[in-house]
């Protein structure tokens, strides 16, 4: 017999039809706990590998249904919002705090013992998402991070466990059971469950120690202990990018711990090159002469000023120049890799935007290559020849650039942010990765880098 499970003909289209609980019909948006829906077809073939979609479908929906709000969730949403959406939505929150608890903070309820105030019946206080929403407001309109959420808003290893096992759907059973296998093997380590252990307060002290219990005493090779380590380095990013944790990943760089080796085995952490000395490149820019002078120079700027590397800078065109009405910052539109839809903005620093008001293009044709050749001309001519200098190089700038924001204090998500690193919100889809610092932030971060060229010369 045709297998009609699920499905209904209804005239000549074949309609998918299932019973579902109250989470599952809230998540759907209805009342009724029978989920009709059309699939637009005549074929019971179609229909029948329709019906698989709508069933993922349904069970991806129940998951995040049972998924509780947390306060990088909220954080996210406001994260949208304009200047003038957030003054908007607090004023209206602040409204109806007053209305729905018009004793809370009046001199005769401050009067009052705890026993009356319970026995009055009266809300003690606001609701935990009340409360939290009206937190990250104030903070956001105010421009900084004084609000500290309660406790119980923040992600926990078991939340991040859950978010990354709806992420992951299509994993194999093997591979999913190997998340939870890492999370309940650091649990261990600490002797508490995964819902007791929050994110944020992860230290690479005690990675460090994990791993070394792992090695030493339970005596796991090294492979399973960097595994376990990817897959919580992957849960820790996730409440990285959603909370705006501006430390760094605690479990990155510990597989030499679970080798028992040095830092620099097989030329981990080995940089293939070096950064510049400040008056070296004072040097190479002051020396540049002839009729392209002053583009050749701009594209040294831009890559101090930026970070942006030398495909992404010879791309730059008088038109990504740009102004952001909402946030009122000058900006580059840098164009990553061949794709004109990837691009990400960076502001421009104070001391770089005048030598851009007569930018027109660059002046060597070809590729961006032409202007490496052009910076290991200038590099020569300057006397830095040889293998001392080997690993001095143009992208060189990319590391000083890195360093100075560092020096600056500014935490390593904002340098990913300005400078376009790639590892940097990868690791969910669904909607659940905070969008970044706004251009009005990331120009105070950019405006912090030294100009060299002038201030040191």
């Amino acid at each position: 017999m045709a297998d009609t499970k699920y499905l209904k003909k209804i005239g000549n289209t074949w309609v998918f039809q299932k019973k579902v609980n109250k989470d599952l019909a809230k998540a759907l948006g209805q009342s009724s706990l029978v989920y009709n829906k059309s699939l637009k077809t005549d074929s019971l073939k179609e229909a029948q590998a329709l019906r698989y979609q709508e069933l993922a479908l349904l069970d991806n929906l129940l998951e995040r249904e049972r998924i509780k709000e947390k306060f990088g969730d909220v954080l996210k949403q406001i994260d949208y919002l304009s200047h003038e959406d957030i003054d908007h939505k607090l004023n209206i929150l602040d409204d109806e705090l007053k209305n729905e608890y018009p004793h809370l903070g009046s001199t005769v309820w401050e009067a009052m013992s705890e026993d009356e105030k319970r026995a009055s019946g009266l809300p003690l206080s606001e609701t935990l998402m009340e409360n939290l929403e009206y937190g990250i407001l104030k903070d956001k309109q105010s421009g900084k991070r004084n609000y500290q959420p309660p406790i119980s808003t923040r992600l926990t290893l078991e939340d991040c466990l859950e978010r990354i096992l709806i992420e992951k759907r299509s994993l194999k059973d093997k591979s999913r059971k190997s998340y939870t296998s890492a999370a309940n093997s650091f649990a261990g380590f600490l002797g508490k469950k995964p819902s007791k252990i929050y994110m944020f307060q992860i230290k690479r002290a005690v990675v460090r120690d994990y791993v070394l219990s792992q090695r030493d005493v339970v005596g796991k090779a090294s492979s399973t202990i960097s595994k376990n380590l990817s897959h919580l380095g992957t849960l820790w990013k996730l409440a990285r990018d959603l909370e705006e944790l501006e430390s760094v990943n605690p479990y990155e760089e510990q597989g030499h711990v679970a080798r028992g080796t040095a830092n620099v085995e097989k030329g981990e952490n080995k940089k293939t090159r070096m950064n510049w000395k400040h008056n070296e490149l004072i040097r190479i820019v002051n020396g540049i002469s002839g009729n392209k002078q002053e583009t050749d120079k701009l594209f040294i700027y831009i890559a101090w000023f930026t970070g942006a590397r030398l495909g992404e800078i010879y791309r730059i065109t008088p038109e990504d120049i740009l102004f952001d009405e909402e946030y009122e910052v000058q900006h580059i539109a840098i164009r990553e890799g061949k794709s004109e839809s990837a691009v990400r903005k960076v502001p421009i620093h104070k001391d770089l935007y005048p030598l851009l008001r007569d930018f027109k293009g660059w002046e060597r044709s070809g590729t961006p290559d032409v202007y490496s050749k052009m910076f290991t001309r200038a590099k020569e001519k300057a006397g830095y020849i040889g293998t001392k200098y080997g690993k001095k190089v143009f992208h060189s700038i990319r590391g000083n650039t890195i360093t100075e924001l560092e020096i600056a204090g500014v935490a390593e998500s904002t340098v990913a942010q300005i400078v376009g690193h790639k590892d940097r919100g990868q690791t969910m889809s669904f909607g659940y990765y905070s969008s970044g610092k706004v251009l009005s932030q990331l120009k105070e971060s950019v405006d912090k880098i030294p100009n060299i060229f002038s201030d040191r010369n």
